[in-house]
């Protein structure tokens, strides 16, 4: 068969820790613009998100993956037709287990009520204890959300031009998640982006 005819194939494993895109959202900021017809303040996007790392690190770490990207897919055309991406967060591994808090608040009426979490008394567990003393890589529920690493990831695939549009991602690889990463792994990103 022709190598012309064989679906193409983008794999890559950037030696990065995930980050998430920062999430644009309409605020209302007095003292700004005034609605021309009602007269109200309005509306502005802007980023609400307290970043614990500056501005200036996020650019550098999205010029790290667009670097490593554009390396990898170096004089190739875009891939066309319909996509499967697996995407593989693995996290920096925390100090210690996470859990469920012992303690939940709930707002009835005007009040905020402090109540004992039913999961944490039924014996739900975020990560199994076993799990965790294996030292082996384990799911990580907690954030940043999944959807805003794999948006990072997809902003710098279309910058590359490794496909027209992220559009054209229509399913999911069985592997995509999120993990804490085993005792002594390096936090990393698994990009495979493959045609269907």
């Amino acid at each position: 068969m022709s190598k012309y005819l064989e679906p193409r194939k983008l794999s890559v494993l950037l030696p990065l820790p995930p980050e998430p895109v920062n999430r644009l959202i309409a605020v209302i900021r007095s003292g700004g613009r005034k609605c021309g017809a009602c007269g109200k303040p309005a509306k502005v996007w802007a980023d609400t998100r307290k970043d614990t790392r500056g501005k200036r690190d996020k650019k550098t770490w999205r010029r790290q993956v667009e670097d490593s990207l554009r390396l990898a897919w170096w004089g190739e055309k875009p891939l066309n037709g319909p996509l499967r991406a697996t995407l593989v967060f693995v996290l920096p591994r925390p100090a210690s287990r996470p859990t469920e808090p012992l303690h939940t608040t709930r707002k009835v009426g005007g009040n905020t009520l402090k109540i004992k979490n039913p999961r944490r008394q039924a014996g739900h567990w975020i990560v199994s204890p076993d799990d965790w003393a294996r030292g082996d890589r384990v799911r990580c529920p907690r954030k940043p959300d999944l959807d805003r690493m794999t948006n990072a990831i997809f902003d710098a695939l279309t910058e590359v031009g490794a496909w027209h549009d992220d559009c054209q991602v229509v399913c999911w690889g069985p592997a995509t998640g999120k993990w804490y990463a085993a005792v002594g792994e390096q936090p990393s990103i698994r990009v495979t982006v493959e045609g269907m």
